[in-house]
């Protein structure tokens, strides 16, 4: 029951009926809580201790502690002892077996081996990594790549006027006829005759037919 002692709990009549003078009801008064006997859950895992727990009504609070006897996970102790007398909704104390935990000390400015031992001694398993790198290599890298950037960007640039400036100087052409028509800078002989006098020392076949 989750009504406390003396409370009504349940009446025989409906409310509001009426009745005739002198009639009989019944009314039901609640005898408190309902009692549970707290369990045996001391070596039980702690899901198996709540399972208990929860099954009697019972409102649990749950610490760790180290243990080197107890499973971790385990409960070691609990607050009342089994067997003692309780009611729904009263509250208990689980300690369960957890992992070793230690304070980690202050050791700025210690050498590496004093580090080393004093976080060894407390249980510790120590790990040590390379050195960090000196202030402003991150920089320094940043501004190495950012000149290599630079270079190959130029250097496309250059190549880019390199091949346009070697473009202008190549004479397009087209075939139509027997005679070839250029475009572009004039073509000139080596004595500096213009391609009109080549054209007429060009021997030039005719196009094939189809």
């Amino acid at each position: 029951m989750t009504l406390p002692e003396g409370a009504l709990q349940s009446i025989s009549e409906t409310p509001g009926s009426t009745l005739d003078h002198n009639a009989e009801i019944t009314v039901v008064l609640s005898k408190g809580l309902m009692p549970v006997t707290m369990p045996d859950i001391v070596g039980k895992t702690k899901d198996e201790a709540m399972t208990a727990l929860d099954n009697a009504k019972l409102k649990t609070t749950v610490s760790e502690e180290y243990s080197d006897s107890v499973k971790s996970g385990s409960v070691i102790s609990a607050s009342p002892d089994s067997g003692t007398e309780l009611h729904w909704g009263d509250s208990v104390k689980l300690t369960v077996s957890g992992p070793e935990t230690a304070d980690v000390p202050n050791l700025v400015g210690k050498s590496k081996s004093d580090a080393i031992k004093t976080l060894e001694s407390l249980g510790f398993e120590v790990k040590t990594g390379g050195e960090h790198p000196r202030p402003g290599a991150a920089a320094e890298r940043h501004r190495q790549d950012e000149a290599a950037r630079h270079e190959r960007q130029q250097d496309r640039h250059h190549a880019h006027r390199r091949v346009t400036a070697a473009r202008r100087h190549i004479p397009a052409y087209t075939r139509s006829g027997p005679s070839i028509s250029l475009r572009g800078e004039p073509l000139r002989s080596r004595s500096g005759s213009s391609v009109s006098g080549l054209r007429r020392r060009l021997r030039l076949r005719p196009p094939a037919g189809p």
